[in-house]
């Protein structure tokens, strides 16, 4: 049984097309994808999920619950993180070992990366434990918190970021 030149030929067309096209789509997905995640940085309205923590001198953590998170407003910063690692000046009363709070007065610049993405830089005043949240925003949407406070030990969050719920 033979296989006819122009069969050959029409197959390798069609799978030249197939591959070009979907180097296309990844492209144009992947362009997309960089378009959103720069308007939510742009919008100071977005979330950062974290899914796994890595504490100084330890193993990295995997989170199991989606509910921990740092939550761009606006005007406030909200965070809802757990904490592992040394705290070298407990608060009275605290049984939360947490990095929780709300702060409406602080800092927050954006300086966009060489390579692409965003180091955002927040640094909370006026809280009991004040802290500077290093965050870096990747154009695929992925990001790295780093967080540091001023009675404990830094912290690094690695999750993503998406739009706030209503």
């Amino acid at each position: 049984m033979k296989i006819s030149s122009s069969f050959m030929l029409a197959a390798a067309m069609s799978l030249v097309i197939m591959n070009s096209s979907l180097a296309q789509s990844k492209a144009e997905k992947k362009a997309a994808e960089a378009a959103a995640t720069k308007a939510l940085v742009e919008s100071k309205q977005f979330v950062f999920n974290a899914e796994s923590a890595s504490p100084m001198k330890a193993r990295t953590i995997y989170l199991s619950s989606t509910t921990y998170t740092l939550t761009i407003a606006g005007d406030s910063v909200t965070a809802d993180l757990p904490y592992y690692g040394r705290v070298y000046s407990a608060s009275y009363g605290g049984s939360d070992g947490g990095i929780k709070f709300t702060s409406t007065d602080h800092a927050y610049s954006v300086i966009e990366r060489k390579k692409g993405g965003w180091e955002i830089t927040i640094e909370t005043k006026n809280l009991q434990e004040n802290f500077k949240l290093f965050l870096t925003v990747f154009t695929n949407g992925r990001a790295s918190l780093n967080a540091v406070g001023n009675n404990r030990q830094s912290i690094q969050y690695s999750g993503n970021i998406g739009s706030k719920k209503k």
